[in-house]
């Protein structure tokens, strides 16, 4: 299942994680800076996708957490 989160502050990135752990999941996270985005993870897990493009964030998600 498609998952957007929107925000990587410490709370969206934790969720992601959370959610990420089940493999069917696919996590897409979305933030309005690639400065922070490049600072998120060294290496994120392989289900989670991480964007500053919200309209590619959003499309076929079927749950949006903000």
């Amino acid at each position: 299942m498609k998952i957007t989160v929107i925000g990587s502050g410490a709370y969206g990135t934790s969720l992601a994680l959370m959610l990420s752990k089940k493999e069917n999941n696919e996590i897409m996270m979305w933030s309005h800076s690639n400065k922070k985005l490049n600072d998120l993870f060294d290496k994120p897990p392989q289900n989670i996708k991480i964007t500053n493009d919200l309209e590619q964030a959003l499309i076929d998600s079927k749950l949006i957490f903000l």
